[in-house]
């Protein structure tokens, strides 16, 4: 485990923005057909997903291979809602029933809040803004299932986080506060410094989004991290937004950046013209370092050092099974970029 120090003054961020009017959402789809320049609605399928705006239809775009739908914010219906309701058809119904047997044969469970990045404080503002939903249904779960115990997993420096749970009554939500350490947002890594079954273990993401399912709705949005060489920011923001419009709104000048994708310490490089979705957690500004990558070597001196400090203890060069967690990319005295992920647009 490597803790993080305080000198490294990696702070909570103060400032908390919600970006839910986007000017353009880019809806990802499957079909290569034209699709007719018509006003679309809130809540209207395409392709299985839900239109988080109204607006009217563009035109259909091409990024790094995957196909979008442009849709136009008309700005005229009532400001856009974070959440809405499914049609009674829907499949939640059965989801909420799957869901709810994975907990048949549990006592207890342990909800994991901490983030897999040091510099995303996603979580951190999901339990402090959506507190009263994340309530709801660890009372639902414990009212449901077998469960006896619920343990919220919290990192110690989320003190206001850790003085507003404090307040739950039910004696079957407990909170257990953990140093931060790097790597246990990863379940099977918390599981491990827990001593517990890792299948006990879910994120507190997978817990809000029951909340969707036990009330049949669907989220509009998304909690994500702007972070870097610039002042870092929470972001609440509809989903299918444009990274490009969120950096605008932050006044951040795109010129000569370096723009990487959920991990601090892997090179994933992404465009301005990448489409803001579920699996988006953190975005890394940088100005673009001419200096390290004139230090970078090709060879590798067989130190051991990446073998040693993955928290997998594996070797990074030699196996598919990685999690890309980039402590090895942090610690090589050759500056490899050993780990770099897939890179999306």
């Amino acid at each position: 485990m490597i803790n993080i120090r305080k000198e490294q003054k990696i702070a909570i961020p103060q400032e908390y923005l919600e970006y839910l009017n986007p000017n353009y959402v880019f809806i990802p789809i499957k079909e290569n057909k034209n699709y007719p320049k018509t006003l679309v609605k809130k809540d209207d399928l395409i392709e299985d997903i839900k239109v988080p705006i109204t607006g009217n239809i563009l035109a259909t775009a091409v990024n790094k291979d995957k196909r979008y739908l442009i849709i136009k914010n008309s700005h005229l219906d009532e400001a856009n809602k974070d959440e809405t309701r499914v049609s009674k058809n829907s499949d939640k119904k059965q989801e909420k029933v799957e869901f709810l047997e994975n907990f048949k044969n549990k006592e207890t469970i342990y909800i994991n809040t901490f983030d897999k990045d040091a510099l995303a404080f996603n979580n951190y503002y999901l339990l402090l803004k959506e507190k009263d939903k994340v309530i709801f249904t660890l009372n639902y779960l414990i009212e449901n299932t077998g469960l006896k115990e619920i343990y919220l997993v919290i990192p110690a420096t989320y003190e206001k986080v850790i003085n507003e749970y404090k307040k739950i009554g039910d004696k079957k939500i407990k909170l257990i506060i953990l140093n931060d350490y790097f790597a246990l947002g990863y379940n099977d890594i918390l599981s491990k410094y827990l001593r517990v079954n890792s299948s006990n273990i879910i994120s507190i993401e997978a817990l809000f989004n029951t909340y969707y399912v036990i009330k049949s709705k669907n989220s509009n949005y998304v909690y994500l991290t702007i972070n870097g060489n610039i002042k870092a920011t929470v972001f609440k923001a509809t989903k299918y937004t444009i990274l490009k419009e969120l950096l605008e709104y932050l006044k951040i000048d795109i010129n000569d950046i370096e723009i990487c994708l959920n991990n601090s310490l892997i090179n994933k490089n992404i465009g301005i013209q990448y489409v803001i979705n579920e699996e988006t957690k953190l975005i890394i500004i940088n100005k673009k370092d001419k200096v390290l990558e004139s230090k970078r070597k090709d060879t590798c001196s067989n130190c051991g050092l990446c073998y040693t400090l993955c928290p997998w203890h594996i070797n990074p060069l030699k196996t598919n099974k990685c999690y890309d967690c980039g402590l090895c990319n942090y610690i090589c005295p050759s500056k490899r970029v050993l780990r770099v992920g897939d890179s999306d647009a």
